[in-house]
């Protein structure tokens, strides 16, 4: 493939622009003059894509709603033409008349700030598959294709079916009595369904019968239940004892006579102690402590009398309060009894009601019961065996069919037959085992010279860029990394092997594009996109990179965008200014 022209709009700074290719077009100006624009115009117009983590939409210029690509080369010594574009927001459209074209994708578009970056990070990240980058995993996909395994099942298979030939004849009785089991079974099946579908009324008579009998048994135990309850709660009401109206009406009269006990003897308290002046008793008391008059002996002795009365009071007082609280505890008793009897009153009649309102119904016959759960269960049985007879009437049945299967095949084989059928497919799996083993062998082979000629060219061309001795000798060594084959770059530097992620920035770049032309030389990209490549080159490095790339133009087509005099000249004695769109 090569191309010849693009005809780019719309396309990031590119408003409206055409240019031509050759075998190597070298894009050189100053930052910002299209020269990167061209080359991912080119990317997407083969490829549909931008650089991994660039969004399509952002690559539309911001004055327009949409972008064009419109490439014209030769292919194969045809012309083709390749037409790609996008509005915002929405997918790509494409239309082209290229035919078998080659599988290009992002990986044709290589920035210099990120060449180096090849080989560091994880571990996995400085190493190539040693299969991929000679070209050998197409080939390796078909040795791993290649498998026996098939054959080798249908081959067990015939040997089972070998056996079975032998034994025709017991298949044959095999088959006959499960087709004769098959057919009677099936007739009994019919018949407890026959059955079943007969009585059908007289089963639904029993289950409604059943369902009348219970809700009138719970009926009937309901009123027994509430019957025991009304007897026991008239028992009850017998035993508890009788209101009577005489006692609180004791208890009314008892508590009067108490409080007019306790005035009077208050009263008398006052009395006796305004005389009882400084603790003397009353016949020491000449005059009054109110007035100071004298007083006679009959007046002592009217005082002399409330002594006394008092006295009589407290005795009187202290019964009535014993007679008091037993006359509250009978009257405490007596309303509880009360309010149990109007309780129980209460609850007799509200029983009487429910009973009153519990529909009794038909009797039921003495062996009703019994005689509907007899015709359900016998429903039961007859409803479980026509489902047992149903599971073995399927099973029968797949048997049947599996012997029949059986016999059909091994009826019209042989012995002799099976065992010829038996024997090509053995040739056949020793003719793939051999193909196998011989396209490993040659790939084996192969590897070992692509990656001759691999660390040949890399190391030379290593030279090229990299004139320098720090590194005193470049190589590639084959490491297993996760079960893959995969090379693995070293260098010597000051006595001792060192790794890639070792090297400075300039030597990464030279190992990433030593190794770029290396491997162009086992299997030759169509196209290269090269975005200022020279990054972190000094001048012999720069001179050596062009040397390479210059030897690469004559197998790939290179498109390169550099800032760098000394490159351009390099590469192109006249090479394409760019200009800012």
């Amino acid at each position: 493939m090569k191309l010849n022209k693009v005809d780019v709009e719309g396309f990031r700074g590119l408003v409206k622009e055409q240019f031509q290719l050759d075998d190597m077009t070298v894009f050189h100006g100053e930052m910002g003059t299209g020269k990167t624009s061209r080359l991912l115009a080119i990317l997407y117009g083969l490829t549909g894509l931008a650089p991994s983590g660039v969004n399509l939409d952002e690559m539309i210029n911001v004055d327009s709603d949409h972008m064009w690509v419109k490439i014209e080369g030769n292919s194969n010594s045809k012309p083709f033409t390749l037409e790609r574009s996008k509005r915002l927001d929405r997918p790509s459209s494409s239309k082209t008349d290229l035919q078998d074209a080659p599988k290009i994708g992002e990986e044709i578009f290589i920035e210099g700030r990120e060449i180096s970056r090849l080989f560091l990070g994880a571990p996995t990240e400085k190493t190539f598959r040693i299969d991929a980058l000679l070209g050998l995993s197409k080939y390796n996909q078909i040795a791993s294709e290649i498998s026996t395994a098939q054959i080798e099942k249908r081959i067990e298979e015939l040997k089972r079916i070998q056996k079975d030939v032998a034994q025709a004849s017991t298949v044959k009785e095999k088959l006959s009595k499960a087709e004769s089991d098959l057919v009677r079974l099936t007739e009994e099946r019919s018949k407890v369904r026959e059955e079943l579908d007969r009585d059908a009324d007289r089963y639904q008579r029993a289950e409604d019968n059943k369902r009348r009998i219970e809700e009138q048994e719970k009926r009937n135990s309901e009123v027994r239940s509430k019957q025991t309850l009304i007897k026991s709660y008239e028992e009850q009401l017998i035993v508890l004892p009788q209101p009577s109206p005489e006692l609180e009406e004791n208890f009314g009269e008892l508590e009067k006579r108490y409080e007019a006990l306790q005035r009077r003897a208050t009263y008398i308290e006052a009395v006796m102690q305004t005389l009882d002046i400084d603790g003397k008793r009353i016949n020491e008391i000449a005059t009054c402590p109110v007035c100071g008059a004298l007083i006679s002996s009959n007046a002592l002795q009217k005082f002399q009398h409330h002594d006394e009365e008092y006295r009589h009071i407290i005795g009187e007082v202290t019964q009535l309060e014993v007679d008091i609280g037993s006359k509250r505890q009978a009257l405490e008793e007596s309303k509880r009894s009360r309010g149990k009897r109007e309780m129980l009153q209460a609850e007799l009649q509200r029983l009487k009601t429910d009973l009153n309102r519990i529909s009794t119904g038909s009797p039921v016959q003495p062996g009703e019961l019994k005689e509907a759960e007899d015709v359900l269960k016998r429903q039961e049985e007859l409803s479980r065996k026509a489902r047992e007879l149903d599971i073995r009437v399927r099973s029968l049945e797949e048997q049947v069919e599996a012997y029949r299967a059986l016999f059909n095949q091994i009826g019209r084989m042989t012995v002799a037959e099976v065992d010829a059928k038996i024997q090509k497919l053995t040739k056949l799996k020793e003719s793939l085992q051999k193909i196998k083993v011989t396209l490993v062998e040659t790939l084996s082979e192969a590897r070992s010279s692509q990656l001759d000629n691999l660390r040949s060219s890399f190391k030379t061309t290593f030279r090229r860029i990299y004139p320098y001795q720090r590194l005193k000798d470049i190589d590639i060594e084959t490491v297993s990394v996760r079960g893959r084959d995969t090379i693995q770059v070293k260098g010597l530097a000051g006595g001792r092997w060192i790794r890639s992620n070792q090297m400075s920035t300039g030597e990464n770049v030279a190992v990433s594009f030593a190794l770029l032309f290396a491997a162009n030389q086992l299997e030759a990209a169509p196209i290269l996109l090269l975005d200022e490549p020279e990054e972190g080159l000094d001048e012999n490095g720069v001179q050596g990179l062009a040397d390479i790339l210059n030897t690469l133009k004559t197998t790939t087509q290179m498109i390169v965008a550099t800032r760098n005099t000394q490159l351009t000249r390099l590469l192109s004695p006249e090479p394409e200014e760019t200009a800012v769109a």
